[in-house]
């Protein structure tokens, strides 16, 4: 049984249930934003801290990969700030143009960077993030295996993740590897085109991605990608304070879904994120400290 399992959630969550939690507590075991620290959106994993426990640091989103070691950018400050690490590996699984030789090298040498930081241990990084929406950048199934195996080989014992969108979860042609761990997947309903805003029409959108998930991936944890930004130009609005708080509900009452991330929290040129929408995001604050008690804490490094 792979040493990843000794981790936290997944057995606890799969196994035993929602019921192994504290009966005050929600059922949700992570909580968090995309593009909270990344360029060019801005550093700002201070105003997420203290009612979410999970934060993306993307190699690529750094002036320098190596500044994902910074004192005040990196993981020191994240490991203070009591985050889970969700480490991004797309500055290799694309920037090599898919190439999986330049990913072996880059993942390597990064691994070996960790290791002799101290971080190559679950207590600092949580999980290795591969690739977002494989298909809109020609990744094969084929590829997202590989990809999976090189990681695996560097970093044993770390939980994978990859985050499907959800026109890519309901293409039959599609597969979600057997070897991944975390499932992650988006699902953006609040568009101009969809005239019924109500939150039945919500979950009915939510649950044909979830279902294609409980067949391509049976069994596996999965990590809700919600809406919480706003792109004019793409007809995505920013949702009111209730439909967060719809999409919130809808994780609650999925057994599968061990964790719920924003996207997002900063801004850049159409996107816009929560930064930009005090109300939204206090509500959005209001939810992490409610579930906060139900939330896995990291482990002390001390």
């Amino acid at each position: 049984m792979r040493a990843f399992l000794i981790r936290c959630f997944v057995l606890l969550f799969l196994f035993a249930g929602p019921a192994a939690w504290s009966p005050a507590a929600e059922p949700l075991g992570f909580y968090g934003f995309v593009n909270a620290q990344a360029l060019p959106f801005g550093f700002n994993m201070e105003q997420v801290a203290g009612f979410s426990n999970i934060i993306g640091l993307e190699v690529g989103r750094f002036e320098d990969v190596d500044d994902v070691f910074d004192e005040e950018l990196g993981i020191p400050r994240a490991l203070d700030l009591g985050f889970h690490i969700n480490l991004g590996l797309e500055a290799f699984s694309l920037n090599g143009q898919l190439n999986p030789e330049y990913f072996d090298s880059q993942v390597g040498l990064l691994s070996l960077k960790l290791q002799k930081s101290g971080y190559l241990d679950s207590n600092a990084i949580f999980s290795l993030f591969i690739v977002d929406e494989p298909a809109n950048h020609g990744l094969t199934d084929e590829d997202q295996e590989i990809f999976i195996e090189i990681v695996n080989r560097y970093f044993p014992g770390h939980p994978t993740m990859i985050n499907y969108s959800i026109n890519q979860l309901l293409n039959p042609n599609l597969t979600i590897p057997e070897a991944l761990d975390i499932v992650a997947f988006d699902a953006y309903y609040f568009r101009t085109e969809n005239t019924d805003q109500s939150q039945p029409a919500l979950d009915g959108f939510l649950e044909s991605a979830m279902k294609q998930i409980r067949i391509k991936a049976p069994g596996k944890p999965v990590v809700f990608v919600a809406q919480g930004f706003e792109a004019r130009r793409a007809g995505v609005k920013m949702p009111t304070r209730e439909q967060l708080e719809w999409q919130v509900e809808y994780c609650l009452r999925s057994p599968e879904i061990v964790g719920l991330i924003w996207f997002m929290y900063g801004s850049s040129g159409d996107l816009r994120g929560s930064v930009d929408f005090p109300e939204q995001f206090e509500r959005q604050r209001q939810i992490g400290h409610r579930l906060m008690p139900g939330l896995i804490q990291p482990l002390s490094r001390r």
